[in-house]
């Protein structure tokens, strides 16, 4: 019998069973993936060996015993197929052995079958010299062999495309996605050939199943070897790497050809790994200093590989500007040598983006000087509050220039300097100088300048070397300074004077320092005005005070003089009445003139200590009034209290009055009594004044508001004068108690 065309087929697929069967078993022979792949390709290889046989088999009983004997690959490759899929995706239901050995009993069940009676073919038929099987579709073992290749292929199938299908992965998408093609078709095709047409009676195509098996196997042989699918080599591992890495990787061979570019350069260059793979890698650098810098690095590089085992790098920064589609990037490149056993055979660049890189150390140094121009003003400011506050402290001139001058020393760090100030003829005086020589202040004392150039020149602190023609010459006194500055001293924005500073060595100033000095120059010139404003109010109120004084001491003289007319007028009068009457008006006159001496006597013109003044009233009443004094006991209980003129000389008369009505009218026939006075303040401007006695008192129907003498007339008066009010107790005596309160002028004008 002639070799069937099938048969050639069926052992053209076996070898491909077979070799690339035992191609992906050698990749990893420990993996269990690779081991299971090595038994489908065994499964499929027997069926195909057989079928050679089976289609040119010469007599019935051959081609029975190779049809029999293909029972051993056609009922293991589905059970081996499942297993492999399972193990593939990870399946829990294989980590136990005993689990994996139930996927194998049907089809030890199914060879049991096969070899012990009739299984599923009733008989074998030559059609056109070809062998064909008569299936027997109507009993048990047809339908669950039928049942169990068919299940547990597309079991297979869809446990490999649901794990494909929630992969995150595009890699296992892709090995899924060839994996259920493939096997789709060669289900699809398997089971017409061998399963509907030999059940139907069909003689137009044999079993041929296993050839078309080969697609199955052949996608699966494809996913391992493309897509990586069962093993993981270094090359795989590098491939990955080189594609997935974030920085630019570029691979160059010997004759500088890019030859390999990843998705990160593709991205960032803007140009497609077509679009570069064959060109010159220099092609990329357009700046022809970073163009040399390569080349002299590349040839460097290639001149000590030989020297170097093949992990030689050159472990130098290579700083340069890509040319991109969208413009130009910096990138940090770094250049290493690619050799095999004997030479060199390539470079691999690799670089980084610089430009986020550069934003960010842009914005870092942008933030750094932020806050270091913060924390300089902050502490320009903690330097002149605190010169301000030793500046606002001095008691006069002469202690506020030595502050400002010991403060600008201390900002500028010049060696030394004076101030200067202007008078109204335009001549700078140098007010107070410290740290310069004898000569150089002897020349410098005073300066003619007009102000308004000299306003021009220094209208903000200035800091110059050499000489400043318009002030002076500094190196002719071999003064050893080289460099000198000027701080205006302003008020209300008038130049009043400046602030000379000198140095040997240059001194740099930030903005802030400058800011602080003419800050400090505009508040030592406002302090200035004001201690000469000061000054001048003190001398006028100096002035006006002793012009007080002079005043309530004439005041006082003249009283003392009309007093004296009165003591004469009364010498010669013989009425003993009118004699009284001048008395007591000398009195009140005293009283009055003895309130003007404590005012030029004190300190303050502002008021009097009223129980100084009541002491020295009552001690002159009883010398007056009385030549008998053990008769008489004063009580005074008066703490210190200070009165204004306004209410002194009212309450002044007051006490003049009740006293002396006290001395001429309580105690008849040299009786001996107390008087008491008790002044005191009882609230803030509110005052409390007691006089009485224990004498014979006042009549009790005596009304003193409305009394005809002239002293209790007069109490009353005064007492509305100070807008007080009077209760008299007569219980033991008479106690007059008034209260008033401290008189303002301006309500009384």
């Amino acid at each position: 019998m002639d070799i069937s065309i099938f048969s050639l087929f069926s052992f053209t697929v076996l070898s491909i069973y077979l070799s690339l069967g035992f191609y992906v078993f050698s990749l990893k022979p420990e993996s269990t993936v690779n081991r299971i792949f090595i038994l489908l390709s065994i499964s499929f290889a027997i069926w195909a060996l057989t079928f050679t046989f089976f289609y040119s088999a010469p007599n019935k009983q051959t081609a029975w015993f190779w049809y029999n004997i293909s029972a051993l690959g056609r009922f293991f490759y589905p059970a081996v197929l499942l297993h492999i899929a399972l193990v593939f995706t990870k399946n829990r239901s294989v980590k136990k052995w005993y689990n994996a050995i139930i996927i194998y009993i049907p089809t030890l069940i199914f060879l049991y079958g096969i070899f012990t009676g009739p299984f599923i073919t009733q008989d074998l038929v030559l059609v056109n010299s070809q062998w064909y099987e008569i299936l027997i579709t109507n009993n048990g073992w047809w339908f669950a062999y039928n049942s169990y290749y068919i299940l547990y292929d597309l079991i297979a199938i869809t446990l490999i495309g649901w794990w494909g299908y929630r992969s995150t992965h595009l890699r296992e998408k892709k090995q899924s996605l060839v994996i259920v093609l493939t096997g789709s078709l060669a289900l699809i095709l398997g089971t017409l050939t061998n399963t509907v047409l030999q059940a139907l009676n069909i003689y137009v195509l044999p079993s041929i199943a296993q050839i078309f098996g080969v697609i199955f196997f052949l996608g699966i042989g494809f996913a391992i070897i493309r897509y990586q699918l069962l093993n993981l080599t270094p090359a795989i591992a590098a491939e990955q790497i080189v594609s997935k890495i974030t920085d630019l990787v570029i691979l160059i061979d010997i004759d500088s050809k890019i030859i390999k570019i990843n998705y990160r350069a593709q991205d960032l260059l803007g140009y497609s790994e077509q679009e570069l793979l064959g060109k010159e890698w220099s092609s990329l650098i357009q700046n022809p200093t970073d163009l040399k810098l390569a080349r002299d690095r590349m040839d460097k590089t290639l001149k000590e590989s030989p020297k170097h085992d093949k992990s030689y790098w050159s472990n130098k920064i290579l700083e340069l500007t890509y040319k991109s589609k969208h413009g130009e990037i910096p990138v940090k490149s770094f250049l290493s040598v690619i050799k095999d056993k004997y030479s060199v055979v390539g470079f691999v660049l690799v670089g980084q983006d610089m430009r986020q890189t550069r934003k960010l150390q842009h914005e870092i140094i942008e933030r750094e000087k932020a806050e270091k121009s913060v924390k300089d003003h902050a502490q320009n400011l903690e330097i002149l509050n605190r010169i301000i506050k030793i500046i606002n402290k001095a008691p006069d001139l002469p202690s506020l220039l030595r502050e400002t001058i010991n403060s600008a020393l201390l900002i500028s760090k010049y060696s030394g300097g004076g101030v200067y100030l202007f008078d109204d003829d335009n001549i700078a005086h140098l007010k107070c100088v410290e740290n310069l020589i004898p000569e150089f202040v002897d020349k410098l004392k005073e300066l003619e300048a007009q102000k308004n150039t000299v306003k021009t020149l220094i209208n903000k602190p200035r800091f110059i070397s050499g000489v400043y023609s318009e002030f002076y010459f500094i190196n002719p006194f071999n003064s050893g300074f080289n460099f000198v500055g000027f701080i205006p001293l302003l008020s209300q924005d008038k130049l009043i004077g400046y602030i000379s500073l000198f140095s040997g060595d240059e001194v740099i100033f930030s903005t802030g320092q400058i800011e602080i000095m003419e800050s400090m120059g505009r508040e030592v010139g406002a302090s200035i005005n004001r201690l000469k404003t000061e000054d001048t109010i003190k001398k006028s109120l100096k002035e006006k005070e002793l012009l007080l004084k002079e005043i309530h001491h004439r005041v006082k003289n003249n009283m003392q003089i009309i007093s004296s007319l009165l003591n004469l007028q009364a010498s010669y009068i013989k009425d003993k009445e009118a004699v009284d009457a001048l008395n007591e008006c000398q009195g009140r006159i005293m009283s009055m003139a003895m309130i003007h001496e404590k005012l030029y006597q004190s300190g303050s013109l502002s008021g009097i200590n009223f129980s100084d003044y009541i002491k020295s009233l009552v001690s002159d009443l009883i010398y007056s009034y009385t030549t008998n004094f053990e008769d008489i006991n004063v009580n005074m209980d008066a703490n210190e209290v200070i009165l204004d003129i306004d209410t002194a000389i009212p309450c002044g008369l007051i006490i003049n009055e009740l006293v002396t009505n006290s001395i001429k009218h309580a105690f008849p026939g040299n009786k001996k009594g107390n008087i008491f006075i008790h002044m005191q303040e009882v609230e803030n401007d509110e005052y409390l004044l007691v006089v009485g006695d224990d004498g014979v008192g006042l009549p009790r129907d005596l009304d003193v508001t409305g009394a005809t003498t002239l002293g209790l007339l007069l109490v009353s008066t005064l007492v509305n004068q100070l807008e007080g009010n009077l209760k008299i107790d007569r219980t033991h005596g008479t106690i007059f108690n008034i209260s008033f309160m401290k008189l303002d002028y301006n309500q009384r004008v």
